[in-house]
């Protein structure tokens, strides 16, 4: 089943709670999929018909409400094996970038 692409904002802002609620308290994605598993699963119950096509995952609500993970990109200095941020190291002269520790 697909779920319905008109987000009201009666019933996504659970959702978006739950979201701002893993940013502050730094939890995984598994543990945020439940929650919204088991938010789900209370909504149906309480009106089934008006939350038949709520989101029972956190790949689902995130695609509904257009959020996207951001990704981390690291470069490796081979002779130490440490990661670096890219945009750390392209300001820098290249004897700093090989004095690197």
């Amino acid at each position: 089943m697909c779920p319905n692409t008109n987000v009201k904002f009666s019933e996504s802002w659970i959702l978006i709670w739950i979201f701002k609620y893993q940013l502050r308290f730094c939890l995984a994605d598994i543990a945020i999929s439940s929650l919204i598993g088991f938010f789900s699963q209370v909504l149906k119950d309480a009106d089934s018909k008006r939350f038949a096509d709520y989101s029972s995952s956190s790949y689902l609500a995130k695609k509904l409400l257009h959020i996207e993970k951001a990704t981390k990109t690291y470069t490796v200095y081979l002779k130490c094996n440490n990661l670096y941020k890219i945009k750390e190291i392209l300001g820098q002269p290249k004897q700093a970038i090989l004095e690197a520790s």
